[in-house]
């Protein structure tokens, strides 16, 4: 399970990276749709990593309530 969170964690910091990216681009002016379509992006895989987390999280409780 530790696997997992670790894959979980590094995809989020990798989406947040991404995240960073574009805003900067958008601070400085750049109005092109690529930075909003990647923020967008971005946002979605941070979701998609923090529902993985919180999935591998359940398991665990489901798991110490069995053995319980």
């Amino acid at each position: 399970m530790i696997e997992g969170i670790n894959a979980a964690l590094g995809g989020l910091n990798r989406a947040a990276t991404k995240l960073n990216a574009s805003s900067q681009e958008l601070a400085n002016g750049n109005l092109d749709t690529e930075p909003i379509v990647n923020s967008k992006l971005a946002q979605r895989e941070a979701e998609a990593q923090i529902a993985t987390i919180q999935t591998i999280n359940e398991v665990e409780d489901s798991a110490l309530d069995i053995l319980a």
